[in-house]
C-alpha cells in the first residue's frame, strides 16, 4: 500500500511472506531496508509527477537464483 503525505513524504507498507527482509528502491537506490512485514515513511526524494518504487524481498538461500 502507498500513501502520499502532504509533506511530499510517502508512506509504504506491505506483507511479503516467506521473505527475511525487504529492500525499497526509488530512483534506482535503496531508500529504506526492512522487515518481511512492516511499512515506512520515506523523505527526501525529487519532487516530479510520479515517483516509483520497487519492493524487492529477501528470502535468503529459499530464493531462485536467475541461472537455476
Amino acid at each position: 500500500m502507498l500513501t502520499v503525505g502532504d509533506d511530499g513524504s510517502y508512506r509504504i507498507a506491505w506483507k511479503a511472506p516467506g521473505a527475511h527482509a525487504v529492500s525499497i528502491h526509488a530512483n534506482g537506490s535503496v531508500v529504506a531496508r526492512c522487515g518481511a512485514e512492516g511499512g515506512v515513511t520515506v523523505r527526501g526524494l525529487p519532487e516530479g509527477d510520479r515517483q516509483w518504487f520497487n519492493l524487492v524481498p529477501d528470502c535468503g538461500p529459499h530464493c531462485a537464483s536467475p541461472t537455476g
